[in-house]
């Protein structure tokens, strides 16, 4: 599943409040959404926003993540002995949690932007 090609603009809408278009669909497609009530502008925004940033925000997390992953591997097996992890100490071996319990936060939060399922 795939969203419809950006960037995406909110430009003043004749039937409702705002209409939100893909400046790169066809003309008979561009329309993706219609906002009104009285949150509309500010709703607009945020979604245009959002769909703008999506792909360069997932794509920084991706390469954030690999490079965590790779630091907190190189402390692994600098603080242990043959990667026997019962050798840690235990300041390092809280390091090490803490890398682990933040590659699992990026690990959700790149599930839930590429619409996977995540388990609770």
């Amino acid at each position: 599943m795939s969203h419809t090609q950006g960037p995406w603009v909110a430009q003043d809408g004749t039937t409702y409040g705002y209409e939100i278009i893909s400046t790169s669909a066809p003309k008979s497609r561009r329309v993706v959404a219609r906002l009104g009530g009285r949150d509309r502008d500010a709703n607009a925004a945020f979604i245009v926003r959002a769909v703008n940033s999506h792909d360069a925000l997932v794509e920084g997390l991706q390469e954030a993540r690999s490079h965590l992953a790779d630091l907190r591997d190189e402390l692994f097996d600098t603080c242990t002995v043959r990667g026997d992890a019962s050798t840690l100490d235990a300041g390092d071996k809280a390091l090490i949690d803490e890398h682990d319990a933040v590659l699992a936060r990026i690990d959700v939060a790149l599930a839930k932007a590429e619409g996977r399922e995540v388990a609770p």
